[in-house]
This record gives structure tokens, sequence and C-alpha cells, in this order.
């Protein structure tokens, strides 16, 4: 959760997930992190509280910076890398899909999806960002991205720019004592 004056946060580590609560302004927040090693995989399961007596239209937003590339490679040109990713938008799906075109023959082609894969909420609305420039904006603090409107496509597909990021855009609505549960995935191919 962003951090918000008056808020109470909590971080706890365990030896399978991480688990961050926030607290304040009638909203509790939960989000447990799980990440898989063995399946290349991440869960982030969201648990939203509206503790308030009056209905919130949320607007939640998962983001993550791609990186398919060899790790070294990362480090020694990350935004050369960014150059050969390519997005494509599913909304019956609601998932990002990256992909990486390979550079030189023989190299792996190198994929990612980031899906909404739970949904236990009164959702209104769901849709991708894919442009770091349209995430975060110009000269703006890390918890207070932009979050312009991602330009699409004739096909529909987002364009990603030069520097893509993999973000999902969610509106929820919480009636008064409402518990809403989503859960985020990221999965490698």
């Amino acid at each position: 959760p962003a951090p918000l004056p008056g808020w109470r946060y909590q971080a706890r580590f365990m030896a399978d997930r991480v688990q961050f609560d926030a607290q304040g302004d009638g909203l509790a927040a939960s989000i447990n992190v799980l990440v898989s090693p063995e399946d290349d995989t991440e869960l982030r399961t969201v648990i939203l509280h509206n503790t308030g007596r009056t209905e919130r239209v949320v607007e939640l937003v998962s983001c993550f910076e791609v990186v398919l590339a060899d790790s070294r490679a990362d480090d020694a040109h990350p935004a050369f890398s960014n150059l050969f990713v390519q997005t494509r938008w599913e909304p019956q799906w609601r998932a990002l899909l990256l992909k990486r075109m390979p550079r030189l023959h023989g190299d792996p082609q190198m994929a990612v999806a980031h899906f909404l894969a739970e949904v236990d909420a009164d959702l209104l609305s769901v849709d991708c960002i894919a442009d770091r420039r349209v995430f975060a904006g110009r000269n703006r603090p890390a918890h207070q991205p932009a979050l312009l409107a991602q330009p699409m496509a004739a096909d529909g597909n987002p364009i990603n720019g030069l520097d893509p990021v993999a973000s999902l855009r969610l509106t929820l609505r919480l009636a008064p004592g409402a518990v809403a549960r989503l859960s985020f995935a990221t999965a490698a191919a």
C-alpha cells in the first residue's frame, strides 16, 4: 500500500511468504506475496476491507519491472534488453502478456504473463499499462505514479515504447463493511 499520513503499516516475513498490512481512513489492506522458485511464479493476494460507513470506489494497481533477459546481459545493458519486449493485452483473460524477441540466432524466446487470477469483488474495470512513461509520468514520487491512459495500437494491444512495465489497473466498489479479495499472478514461460 502507498504510504499515507496517519496510516499504520506492518510487514511480516515468513518462510514461505511476506505479508504487508495497512490500516487507516476507513480502509484496511493486506497483501500476501508468495514466490515459487520451482515454477517461476509469483502470487499476490490483496484483501481490502471497507471499515468505513460509506461506499468507496478504489483503484488498485499492480506493477513490476519487466526483465526478460539473462541477468548478466540485463546488468550490463538494461535499456538495450527492453528494446526487444513486445506486449499484448488479452481483456477476456485480464492478462498482459510480454515477450522478448530473440536478438541473436539461438537466443531463447522469453515470455511472462501478468494476470488477475482470482476476483471476489465488485469489479468495475480492468485495464493495463505497458509503458513506464505512462505509468510513472515525469518528476513524480514513486508512491504517486501518473497512471495516464495507455495508448493502444489499432489491433488493441498496448504501445509499450522504449521502457516497458507490466501493470494491471483495477477499479472496484466496496460497500460499507465489504471485503474484496483479488489475486494477481505472474508466470514466466
